[in-house]
Parts: structure tokens; sequence; C-alpha cells
């Protein structure tokens, strides 16, 4: 059996051309050619940015892009794995010890064969320090200034870094999706920067890698089930990103590349979407706490009988005199008892009831969690009605509106 050096000499070979003739050293002689068409690759005018792209290798990468997809998931799956559980020690030394009791304190856990409590030794602190937060820690905590800005060029960097101003879901991604320096498709990343194994950057100073995949993923199916579907005249199908059809098999192999790119950012999406909903459950929970915490403060909030400044709808009246911007806490507390919450984040098993003369949509609802029902509005109905709490929500002025808030 013939061996070859190449494919391309092996279809010269299956096309009958069995040896390369002497005429090949001859003046102005044209070698035979075979008719084989490359892969697809090209972006067809995907839009390209420095924001996110500064990849350095000059080359291409050499292996298989599945294997190269699968080295990125895995490096920034154990970095977020570290952030979530640091290790016990830092620079060889203990992270963490038993908290130092003494006295009474420290016989209550001895007599009950308790275990003391951990506490940060110094060196954890300084851990604690130096570690960047986790997407999820950025989720529950909220992103959080790094306080660590190297030498005068970094503190300028980091007030210019567009990173701070993203929400917080497009953060928690950006963070779940650095660490990864390896390889991309280009070739070695020379940059040092954290980039996916597509080359871009997934922390920009200036750009945002939680929208960039979602252009990425809806350009690439655009191509895919657009042009290149009627160039191989095929089906695509989005959901398994392969082409179906009497060419589907050709059609797949030339554009494998562009198919496991769409893959990955499909994938990307989801994860985002995912985040979306982690943070949506977390924002319940707050949500949850706030209406409970004011239900508590307010027993009687809705109640005429026993508010002691009762507005137009039973609730207490508002002052316009009154300095409601929250600058003491005494304002604060003021705020919330004479306005009271009407953001529909805080309340539940939400019913339209009615409308006062004035067209103003009346409600039936509950805070959250808890059993009392009242009637009202909505803040976000009645702007001009309500005011925003320094902790986000909204609360509605009654005496500017013809809807009476009571128990029901």
């Amino acid at each position: 059996m013939a061996t070859f050096y190449t494919g391309v000499d092996k279809e010269r070979y299956d096309a009958g051309n069995k040896f390369v003739p002497m005429n090949q050293f001859l003046l102005n002689y044209t070698a035979p050619t075979t008719n084989v068409e490359e892969e697809v690759t090209t972006s067809y005018g995907i839009p390209n940015t420095n924001a996110f792209t500064n990849s350095g290798g000059g080359s291409f990468y050499a292996g298989n892009t599945s294997d190269l997809i699968g080295n990125y998931q895995k490096t920034i799956d154990d970095r977020q794995a570290r952030l979530n559980n640091p290790s016990n020690t830092f620079l060889g030394l203990n992270t963490m010890r038993d908290q130092q009791l003494t006295g009474p304190d420290l016989g209550a856990y001895i007599g009950s064969n308790t275990a003391i409590p951990q506490e940060k030794t110094m060196m954890g602190k300084v851990q604690s320090f130096l570690t960047p937060q986790s997407a999820k820690g950025i989720l529950e905590d909220g992103y959080q200034e790094p306080r660590f800005q190297p030498g005068i060029i970094g503190t300028i960097m980091g007030k210019l870094d567009n990173y701070r101003n993203l929400s917080k879901v497009d953060q928690a991604f950006i963070a779940q999706n650095m660490g990864y320096t390896g390889p991309t498709v280009f070739g070695d990343n020379s940059s040092g920067l954290s980039k996916d194994p597509f080359g871009l950057n997934t922390r920009s100073a200036f750009g945002n890698y939680a929208e960039r995949v979602g252009v990425e993923s809806e350009k690439l199916g655009d191509l895919l089930g657009g042009k290149l579907a009627d160039k191989y005249g095929v089906e695509w199908d989005e959901e398994t990103g392969m082409y179906t059809g009497a060419n589907a098999a050709k059609a797949n192999k030339m554009t494998r590349m562009l198919r496991e790119k769409f893959n990955f950012y499909t994938n990307k999406n989801l994860e985002y979407a995912d985040l979306i909903q982690k943070n949506a459950e977390l924002q319940g929970i707050e949500d949850t706490k706030i209406a409970q915490d004011f239900a508590a403060k307010n027993p009687n909030y809705g109640d005429a009988e026993k508010n002691i400044n009762p507005g137009s709808g039973g609730g207490h009246g508002y002052d316009p005199q009154h300095d409601y911007s929250g600058t003491s806490t005494k304002d604060k507390h003021d705020r919330a008892s004479d306005l009271g919450f009407s953001d529909i984040r805080l309340k539940e098993n939400v019913e339209l009831i009615g409308k006062s003369p004035s067209n103003i949509n009346i409600y039936k609802f509950n805070y959250k969690d808890s059993p009392t029902t009242y009637q009202g509005a909505m803040a976000h109905e009645v702007p001009w009605a309500s005011i925003k709490h320094s902790n986000g929500y909204m609360m509605v002025d009654y005496n500017k509106i013809d809807v009476n808030f009571k128990k029901i």
C-alpha cells in the first residue's frame, strides 16, 4: 500500500496522478491541482474590538478545540472553588485559630463538649485582603473595590475601570470566567491576560465580556443558520449545534470550528441565565427580610384607629417640611414609619381589586411572609407620590393620591 507525506498527496494519487513527472523541473511547468475545500473559520463580519482581543502568540493552536475548551472550563472552575474555599494556610502559616476565650466563656464550651469557634489569624486577614471576590461572593455581598492598588498607576487605572459600573450579575459572570491564561485558538497567550479559548479577554477595563458572549452567540447563530446553511443546502439545528439533511456530514465537517465556537458562547449564555436566577433568589430573600422587618417595626401600619397622625388614606401623614433625605438614623426611621414601603418587590399575593376616582389601581396584598392583608397602591404606578428609601425600595405618600391604605 502506498504511503504519503500529506493528505493532498494522497488525493492527487487517488485522482490518477501516480507519480510526479520529471517535467516539474522544466521551465513554466504547472503541477496538477486538486479541488480541496478548506474548513470555514472566517468570522463573517462578527465585530472585533481591542477591548477584548490582545492575544499575542501570532500562530494557531495545534491541538483539539474541544480539549482547549475543556481545559479552560476546568481552570476557571478550579479557581472559583479555591476562592470559595480558601486554604487554611497562607505562605505556610495558619489562617484560622480557636477564639481566645477565657473564664466562663471558655468553660461553657469545654463543659458542653462543644468545639470552640474559629477566628482568623493575622495571616488569615492578609489572605482575605489579597484574595479577589468569587462570583458567589459578588452575588451575595455585592462588588467590593479592591483594597490593594499597587502604585499610583494601579490606583489611577482602578478608578478608570468600567467593571465597577456593571450590574452585579455581569460582574459575577466576568469573575466566574477569569483565571485562564493558557493557549487560545490563536496559539500561546503571551499577554498573560485572562482569556477564553477563542481569544477574547474575559476581564477588560473598558469592555463587558458578559455582553460580548451574547453578541458572539447571536452573530454565529445567524451565520450558521443563514449563509452557511444555504451554501451547503442543509438545515441548522440550534439546539444541537449541528446541521441536518443530505449534506449534513460535509457541512458539519467544514464548519467544525464555528460550531464549537457557537456552542461555547451559547453555553456561556446559559451560565449567565443561571446567575440571573441565583441573583433573583438572593434578592427575594433580601426583599422578604426587609418586608418582615418593616412589618415587625410597624405593627399598626394601615390601622387608622391606632395611628397618631393619619393621612387621607389612614396611614401616617407626610410632612413636606421634614427632611426625609435619610441623613440621620432618626430621619431614616421617620421616613420608614411615616410613608411605608409600597415597593412591589416586598409584596406577594398581589391582586387588583378596583380603581380610585382618578383611575389609580387599587390592590390587596400582603408583605412577604406576613399574614396581614392590606389595600393600597403600587409605588411604581404613582411616581409623583413615591420616594425612594436609602435601601433602594420605593415608598408612597398616600396624602398625595386618592387611594386609602388600610388593613383589610
